[in-house]
């Protein structure tokens, strides 16, 4: 976008202050400059005006002057130009770097930009500017005195700012009157969801993967309205981290690990205070992130997901949750619930969207699976016979329904999930060939290569497993995968893409092992 200036100088400040002689010269620098006042005032009503007359609700550069700090750790002024001339300037300094961006205002349409960056309206408040790059990266300004989040820590017990705030609605869900109804796990959802159909070339997609009606699985327990609560309390904790990249990948490992190293006495979705898994993360981080928890309670929200109309986009208490399109349309195809209760397949969809929204990375782009969440090619999946999956979700599985293994597999019963790992092993029948796809975090590839490869390669007929190659205690089981070769690349069945991978990563296929 190519931003208009701020405004042209006014006439009152063009050529004046020009004249011979001491004394008229003086006068006339002294007349200009006075002028040259009035005028800055006067050219700071008309942008105003001009502004609000064009949009009432887009900040006027007072608004935006003075200071500023961001969620990737500068401190920021805003200032006018000389003589209050031209466009606003954004210092940003961070240690010894320093950096002036100018920042203009479009009067076609009342928006800002700084640099390559536009401002997001709707995102933005009094004290918070969300500013967008072409290739969706967000960069978040708070005032001082309320800047906090993955990079600085709060001081003086004030509460925690949020630092993605394009991902939230603007306050708690209305009261829907007869346009929402409760699905059967409590997920609230509009009576006019028309999720689309499956087509009937995707009758036969539903075939392959096990959808029907027939044999309906068993209903999700009334478990959503306690997930809503869980995951919203660990998207508070994003919210908090904000732009660190580092902290939020760091989380989403930590959620992963948690399913499988938690305690008894710990939530099912959200680390104790004291579990060692906090450890992982800096230490600034881990602090907020312990304070926004610090009150967490696993127990019914006093508010559900809801769905929009066309299911595009879910609302988890005050969290944005967008659904892409490939998501919606596997929910649909995997589907194994009564045929015709779309009420029913509506809030289970939901629920199980919601779940996986925890574990994602919000940083990365709506419509791309974080790294956790990739799969293997599915064409080699295929040519390589796969007809179980020990590690896979109902929107990566490649085999039919009946036949995978997942992270919430009571929610994710009526998509086809057969269990969880590692007791959905024994459920695998002894001429199974498995594709064994772990999360690539330490606690799963630990327990995968040292407590379980060697009992499940016993009790199957054949496994494709991949696995990363890097420094952890459970490296030297790597040498017992003779015959192994390196991967080049996963699939994101969100995106629909393939992805390279930026580290080795070993396939092997095997009966045995060395």
């Amino acid at each position: 976008m190519a931003p208009t200036d701020v405004s042209e100088p006014s006439e009152d400040l063009k050529g004046k202050g020009k004249g011979k002689g001491r004394g008229k010269g003086k006068g006339k620098r002294e007349g200009g400059k006075n002028k040259s006042k009035g005028g800055s005032r006067e050219r700071d009503f008309d942008v105003e005006e001009r502004i609000r007359s064009i949009n009432p609700s887009a900040p006027i550069p007072s608004d935006l002057e003075g200071p500023w700090t961001d969620s990737l750790g500068n401190s920021i002024v805003v200032e006018a130009g000389a003589q209050r001339r031209g466009p606003l300037s954004a210092t940003l300094k961070r240690g010894s770097k320093e950096t002036t961006l100018s920042l203009r205002c479009d009067f076609s349409t009342a928006n800002w930009a700084c640099g390559n960056a536009v401002l997001d309206l709707q995102s933005s408040g009094p004290g918070c500017l969300v500013w967008v790059a072409a290739d969706d990266r967000r960069s978040v300004w708070c005032r001082p005195g309320g800047v906090g989040g993955g990079g600085e820590e709060e001081l003086g017990g004030r509460p925690l700012p949020d630092l993605l705030p394009w991902l939230l609605f603007p306050q708690m869900p209305p009261n829907q009157g007869d346009t929402t109804f409760l699905g059967p796990q409590g997920v609230r959802c509009h009576r006019s969801d028309s999720i689309p159909e499956v087509e009937e070339e995707e009758e036969e997609a539903a075939a392959d993967t096990g959808g029907s009606s027939k044999k309906p699985a068993p209903e999700p327990g009334a478990s959503a309205v306690v997930d809503c609560s869980r995951v919203s309390a660990l998207l508070d904790v994003r919210q908090v981290f904000g732009n660190d990249r580092q902290a939020q990948e760091v989380f989403s490992s930590i959620l992963m690990d948690h399913d499988l190293l938690r305690s008894d006495e710990e939530d099912a979705m959200v680390p104790g205070l004291d579990s060692p898994l906090w450890s992982r993360l800096a230490d600034i981080p881990r602090r907020n992130a312990l304070q926004r928890l610090g009150s967490f309670q696993a127990s019914p929200a006093s508010y559900m997901p809801e769905a929009s109309p066309d299911f595009t986009e879910l609302r988890c208490g005050r969290h944005r949750i967008p659904i892409a399109s490939s998501d919606r349309e596997a929910l649909v195809r995997r589907w194994a619930g009564p045929k015709n209760d779309f009420p029913l397949r509506t809030s289970s969809m939901a629920h199980v969207v919601v779940l996986y929204r925890a574990l994602e990375n919000p940083l990365n782009p709506n419509y791309e699976r974080c790294s956790y969440q990739l799969s293997w090619d599915p064409v080699d999946r295929k040519s390589a016979g796969i007809d179980y999956e020990l590690f896979a979700s109902p929107f990566n599985a490649g085999v039919k329904n009946g036949h995978y293994g997942s992270r919430f597999p009571t929610a994710e019963a009526c998509f086809g999930s057969l269990g969880s790992y590692p007791s959905v092993i024994e459920k695998f029948p002894s001429d199974a060939i498995v594709g064994v796809n772990p999360p690539f975090t330490d606690g799963y590839l630990q327990h995968m290569l040292e407590t379980t490869l060697d009992d499940l390669v016993k009790k199957v007929k054949r496994v494709h497993l991949t696995v990363p190659v890097r420094e952890a205690p459970w490296r030297k089981q790597l040498h017992r995968l003779k015959g192994a070769s390196f991967a080049s690349r996963f699939w994101d069945s969100t995106a629909l893409t393939g992805k390279a991978l930026t580290h080795p990563v070993l396939y092997w296929e095997g009966s045995s092992l060395a």
